[in-house]
């Protein structure tokens, strides 16, 4: 069986992809230095004071370069590493889907990411949150130029990463689209950009960078430990993924449709949280009913918040990409409870 031949899914169209890229969302840099920067970090070299610690690093703003240094007794003087500040990548993101006309059961995603022209580095690396990797078209998962999944979910949960070896994605002032495959159904996922030479990733894959404990050679330990907790490395949004499994059961996959509903606003498909309130509702609704076994009052709920999300567009308050998360899903999740009552 085809990977993309999942029963129940309702297939919209012939290949139809629905939002435009005319506004996309642009990714915000992590805090730095945040909660899990275990050293000093400094603003300038002219600010480290006399009496610094054996270990802490500095912001060179100039290169654009995180400096940590360490003094080692035995040499009498200071070591020090570096790499680039990664988040400082201008990175926007936008992303359609549809029905994919040459497989059935299966959905088509398209993600544009876009560089923008000032800024401080190209793009080298962009990932994104998603399903389980066996939810991906085999093609899509085995293809390392395109997209792969990554598999650690004790650290990444699943990504679909596009793979950043040597490769430079979008150079400043353009972009790159990727299009992939999968059955299930879309909804609003994290997604990672970074750029910069040189890169310092926190994963245990990259040997050269030992996470704290790891066996080490004494002299570089200490810094190069603190090396994952010092490069954060990534600019963070929301866009369109495969999210819901298909296979899902109608009660958890209405449960994680009305929780996801706060991502809406980071993903710059409506403009505030409150805005969906009234989808909200509806689908508090439909999760009592469906507690209690009322399927015709579950029915009458998902409606209403299709219904709700199609007039807070029309409003222009909810944005096309929105609008489609949510038809898409409560087209599904009636087809599966039609098939029920049958």
């Amino acid at each position: 069986m085809s990977v993309c031949s999942v029963s129940g899914m309702v297939v919209v169209g012939m290949f139809v992809l629905f939002p435009s890229f005319c506004l996309a969302c642009e990714l915000q840099p992590p805090e730095y230095p945040g909660k899990d920067v275990q050293i000093p970090v400094h603003a300038s070299a002219e600010s480290v004071p006399k009496d610094a610690g054996p270990l802490y690093a500095v912001i060179d703003a100039e290169a654009a370069k995180i400096r940590a240094y360490e003094y080692n007794p035995s040499q009498g003087y200071y070591r020090h590493w570096y790499a680039d500040m990664m988040w400082l990548v201008k990175v926007s993101v936008s992303a359609k889907m549809g029905a994919d006309a040459e497989n059935t059961g299966c959905n088509l995603y398209e993600t544009e990411v876009s560089c923008a022209a000032d800024s401080r580095f190209p793009l080298t690396f962009f990932a994104v949150t998603s399903c389980d990797a066996d939810l991906l078209h085999e093609k899509d998962r085995s293809d390392r130029n395109a997209w792969f999944s990554m598999m650690d979910p004790k650290y990444f949960g699943t990504w679909l990463r596009v793979y950043h070896g040597p490769l430079l994605l979008a150079d400043r002032g353009s972009s790159r689209r990727f299009v992939y495959r999968s059955p299930a159904l879309p909804g609003p996922a994290l997604c990672y950009a970074q750029g910069g030479n040189g890169a310092i990733f926190p994963a245990r894959e990259n040997r050269r960078v030992p996470f704290e404990g790891e066996d080490v050679p004494s002299d570089e330990g200490r810094v190069l430990s603190a090396f994952p907790r010092l490069i954060l490395g990534c600019v963070r949004g929301i866009t369109i993924a495969p999210v819901y499994d298909p296979g899902w059961d109608v009660s958890p996959h209405t449960q994680r449709m009305r929780d996801d509903l706060p991502l809406y606003v980071d993903a710059c498909w409506a403009k505030e949280a409150a805005v969906l309130d009234p989808v909200r509702s509806a689908l508090d609704k439909a999760v009592s009913a469906l507690a209690t076994g009322a399927k015709d009052q579950a029915k009458a709920a998902l409606e209403e918040a299709r219904g709700t999300a199609e007039s807070l567009h029309e409003s222009s308050a909810l944005r096309r990409e929105g609008l489609d998360v949510i038809r898409l899903n409560v087209d599904h999740l009636l087809g599966r409870l039609q098939n029920k009552a049958g």
